[in-house]
């Protein structure tokens, strides 16, 4: 196959600076340092890149201090990315001319690689239908089991699902957890922009049907789960129901009244959007000021009160809830 022939870039051919720096990047043998128009520039090359480093030739005494990156030059494709605005004045670049930076190429990686790696997903037939090994669902299900306990809680209340069990794939970045477009990486797609994609776009093709079957199985465990808690909790997430019911519409405190192990009685306030979780649980800690004071010295910070604790829930003058069969007073 014949060799495609590279065009010299613009920047290359406008100026007589432009001219020689090209030059001076491209060929090996060269110095590696060039003075020009005041300017002493320093390469230093890691194949098949050239850093360009820059300074004043007056300031030749702060090498250390005044010696600033400038570019990369990738003699392969000879394009120069990351370049600075002091090589852009020195080379009279026109500001039209556009420049690939990290940044940039990050981008455009993340949207190559998460196009190929759906394209290798549309290309395998019944892959949705291929599920995990026994030993995998076993670790899955062992270390998710609070989470669906949860989760099926909150569901069976009639509360929405977890937004991880929604999605069906996930966009690719490489700002998440697994991946980072650090230097190292960035360098390895301007090397071979194609290869990094191909082996990248695997890579996720391969993560992302490994993250749908998990989905999908903790989908299924958050529905059994769910099944099984309404069997066993009917008249618990009635209870729940009932008090969210007469919290709507509720935008500031309550007034609870519970009912403690000893059957003594508990008043404080609580923020309507505490009282509204779908778990039936309150904490001592969203108790504030004063009452809070007291019931810590009363209980300790580890303090919570069930749904079948709490006995009535007022505002200003008036119930909004009742436990069935709570008898007391309106002036407890």
């Amino acid at each position: 196959m014949k060799r495609k022939k590279k065009r010299k870039p613009g920047w290359a051919k406008r100026t007589a600076q432009g001219r020689r720096m090209f030059g001076w990047l491209r060929n090996r043998r060269k110095d590696q340092t060039l003075t020009d128009q005041g300017w002493e520039f320093i390469k230093v090359s890691h194949f098949p890149f050239v850093f360009v480093y820059g300074q004043t030739s007056e300031k030749e005494r702060y090498v250390c201090r005044d010696l600033q990156f400038l570019a990369i030059f990738n003699r392969d494709t000879w394009e120069l990315t990351d370049v600075s605005y002091q090589l852009r004045s020195f080379l009279r670049i026109p500001e039209n001319q556009k420049f690939r930076f990290q940044q940039t190429c990050k981008r455009q990686a993340e949207r190559a690689i998460q196009k190929y790696a759906l394209k290798l997903l549309y290309a395998e037939e019944g892959w949705k239908e291929k599920g995990l090994p026994l030993w995998k669902k076993a670790s899955i299900l062992c270390g998710y089991r609070d989470w669906i306990q949860r989760e099926a809680q909150i569901q069976a209340v009639g509360e929405k699902g977890s937004e991880v069990l929604l999605e069906e794939t996930e966009q690719f970045t490489f700002d998440g957890e697994m991946d980072s477009f650090d230097y190292r990486t960035y360098l390895s797609y301007l090397k071979n922009p194609d290869l990094f994609i191909f082996r990248y776009g695997r890579k996720v093709c391969k993560r992302t049907k490994e993250q749908y079957r998990i989905r999908q199985l903790l989908r299924e465990a958050v529905e059994q789960e769910r099944k099984q808690y309404l069997l066993k909790r009917r008249d618990r997430i009635a209870l729940i129901t009932r008090l969210r019911e007469s919290l709507k519409g509720i935008d500031h405190e309550v007034t609870v009244i519970a009912e403690d192990e000893d059957g003594t009685y508990d008043a404080f306030h609580m923020e309507p959007e505490i009282l509204r979780n779908c778990l039936g649980i309150y904490p001592i800690s969203a108790i504030s000021g004063q009452e809070r004071r007291i019931l810590l010295k009363k209980y300790g910070s580890n303090k919570e009160w069930d749904i079948t604790q709490i006995q009535r829930l007022g505002v200003r003058d008036r119930w909004i809830y009742k436990a069935e069969g709570a008898e007391i007073s309106n002036a407890a």
